[in-house]
């Protein structure tokens, strides 16, 4: 569900070089993915609307501060080693932004949601940094922008099924 948001944010956000993203547009795209995760969630988190709004305010939030946003960006570098450093530091700070802000959702229905935190900033950590070296090696090979978005396509799916899964085992472990 979280890579069908991407898609559909896709409509309102262009994929571009930092940062080219602005803050609006950061938070309608969290709203849109919180939105779509919302429909799976329904009937298994008691708070699904915050769920909504809270991804709208940490993706804003992200793109105001500075971290950008991440999911819809690449670095303007193709030198592949900066971007796993840069995609790890800013998928980490990405990921704590946006763990703590869905901990505010889950932390009275799950007992352990701090470790949300914690995967959520692995998970994004881990992800943006293959995304945006995969990306740069494709784009340096082919010398299209092309590259990018199937790095950021990666991104989004390792994202996707690394969440979608701690979610699950959180949701089912404490309901």
């Amino acid at each position: 569900m979280t890579v069908l948001g991407f898609l559909l944010s896709l409509w309102v956000i262009e994929i571009g070089e930092r940062p080219d993203v602005a803050s609006w547009q950061g938070s309608l795209g969290g709203l849109l993915i919180g939105g779509v995760q919302a429909v799976l969630l329904r009937g298994k988190l008691q708070r699904v609307r915050q769920w909504v709004w809270v991804n709208a305010i940490a993706w804003g939030v992200m793109t105001l501060g500075g971290v950008g946003a991440i999911g819809w960006v690449t670095p303007r570098t193709e030198v592949w080693v900066v971007r796993l450093f840069y995609g790890m530091f800013l998928g980490i700070l990405g990921g704590l932004i946006l763990g703590i802000a869905q901990w505010w959702v889950l932390h009275r229905q799950v007992p352990l949601a701090r470790w949300w935190v914690v995967l959520s900033a692995l998970c994004w950590g881990i992800s943006l940094a293959v995304g945006w070296s995969f990306g740069g090696l494709l784009r340096g090979v082919t010398h299209l922008f092309l590259g990018d978005v199937i790095g950021l396509g990666i991104t989004w799916v390792f994202v996707g099924g690394i969440t979608g899964w701690g979610l699950t085992i959180f949701l089912q472990r404490h309901s």
